[in-house]
Order: structure tokens, then sequence, then C-alpha cells
């Protein structure tokens, strides 16, 4: 069921009220419509907060495309998806470090539901529980619980239709007058050595990671004279990136997890954002900073 939801929920036409909550702000709710034609291609449309209304996101697997109603801007750039990797190898790995089963669980949006939980074999992780849609696989909840009995419910379906005809898929706005931004694509780096000429050092990657983890991907990323390291991470169902920087850049536009919470070793700078208990995220990094 996690393997179909995985290649095929994005495949299914339906109309749904979603709130979400970020990895990197678990405090902070944003509700979305979210639109599939079941072509691949997803719409996001935010209702709230009050000063996100409005914003709107088309990502079709390749590009993502998002308008910004209060400067009235269009922002193109490459599709997350790209990076997301092959499902089954995902769950192999997943299998490694999870155990996982099937319990079950109270309708959702009227749905008939199957929840699957993965146990972490860390115990530094979240237990996570995926509630999926009976017939089609489609994620209706994700909830995860803290090595301390917290509870996060990261995703949540309000309600839902599963449709017979498509759902417009356009950014509904006249696009003459607006401005537009194409945003650089990141740029995979093997090996490590070849990202220097970009970011002035050699990233750090260990060759192993702690809690299950493995590197996916070392890329460069920004723009211009803006560029900085991206190493990501997954441990089968959890991804997550070490960004990587020079202490004593100038930035024009300096991204948020520079500004606090970051660890040094000699002139590189780091941080780690993704959906990670404190605990977890600190013995990652150590992982780097050693």
């Amino acid at each position: 069921m996690l393997r179909r939801s995985m290649t095929h929920g994005r495949r299914i036409m339906l109309s749904a009220d979603v709130v979400h909550r970020p990895a990197h702000e678990p405090n902070r709710e944003i509700e979305l419509r979210v639109d599939q034609d079941g072509q691949g291609r997803v719409k996001y449309t935010t209702i709230s907060p009050k000063e996100a209304a409005g914003l709107v996101s088309i990502d079709d697997g390749q590009v993502w495309t998002t308008y910004f109603p209060k400067d009235r801007r269009i922002v193109t750039q490459r599709s997350p998806r790209i990076e997301e990797g092959n499902p089954v190898y995902q769950l192999a790995l997943a299998a490694q470090n999870y155990a996982l089963a099937s319990e079950p669980a109270p309708p959702i949006a009227d749905c008939e539901v199957v929840c699957v939980t993965a146990t972490p074999n860390a115990k530094e992780l979240d237990k996570r529980r995926y509630y999926l849609e009976a017939q089609t696989s489609f994620m209706l909840r994700l909830e995860t619980i803290s090595p301390e009995g917290a509870r996060t419910v990261l995703v949540d379906t309000k309600s839902i239709a599963f449709l017979k005809d498509p759902p417009s898929m356009d950014l509904g706005v006249d696009e003459s007058g607006l401005s537009t931004e194409h945003r650089p694509s990141p740029q995979d780096i093997s090996p490590p050595s070849a990202a220097r000429p970009f970011v002035g050092f050699e990233p750090i990657a260990p060759d192993s990671i702690p809690l299950g983890f493995i590197i996916k991907q070392t890329q460069v990323v920004g723009g211009g004279s803006d560029r900085f390291i991206a190493v990501r991470l997954t441990d089968g169902l959890v991804n997550a990136t070490v960004y990587e920087w020079l202490a004593d850049k100038q930035w024009a536009r300096q991204p948020h997890f520079m500004r606090s919470g970051y660890r040094q070793v000699a002139d590189v700078r780091m941080s780690l954002i993704g959906n990670v208990p404190r605990k977890a995220h600190d013995i990652i990094l150590a992982g780097f900073t050693r």
C-alpha cells in the first residue's frame, strides 16, 4: 500500500481540502485546496493563513510554477519531485530501518482507511503513521509520534472528492503584465571536490550517516554568487537536507536556515532541515561535524 501510494497517488483525479504543517515550521498550519488531474499534475491553492491566501502552485513533475498574488509575480523552478527517487528502492531502505505493519483506523473525510505504521529501529526517531484511503492508497493523513510520545499531524485531509473529470489545472489569472522569475536548478556534484569552483570549498560528506540515513545526492544550489551545498539524506521514509556554506560569505539573499542553529567546522557552516526530532537532528549533524 505504501508503494502504491508513492507511485500512483498523484495519478488519481481528485479535489481535496488539506492542512499541512511544514517540517521546518511544525507550529504553523497551511490550509490548501489540492487538485489532481490524473496525469501527474498537482495544483495547490492556499486558503490560509490570510497573508498567503491566493498563492497558487502547479507541479507537473518536471516544472513547479508558483503565482504570488501580492506582488503579481510568477516563479518557475525544477520540480522537487525529481529528487524523490525510486519508491521501490526507498521502501527497501525503509524496511531496513523500520518495522512496518497495519492497524485499524476510523474513517477520514468519509473515506475508509488503512493505517500503515512505521516503527523505527532507532529510538531517537519518530514513529510514523500513514492513513491511506483503502481503495486508492491515497494518503489522507500523516502523523508522527515522538520518542517522548508527543503526537503531531503533519498532513490532514478535511474533505476529499474523487472526480470523473479532471479539474482545471491553470493558475486562474491573466498572466499578461506579471513579472516572471526562473530559479536555477540544483546541480548534482560528483565527486565532492567538483563543487569547489562553485562554492569555494569541498563539501563535507561522511562515509556513513547515523540512524540509518544515507546520502542520496550532493548538489550545488542557488544562483550566481549565492550558491551553497545541499546534501540530501533519506532513511527510506524521512528526507532531510544538510546545507553547507562558507562562514565568511556575504549573501544578497540569505536563506532562513543560515541565520541561527547552525554548526561550524573550520570555515564551513552547516544546518539540517527535515522532519526529525531534536535529538536525532543533533546526532545526524554530529556525524557531519566529526
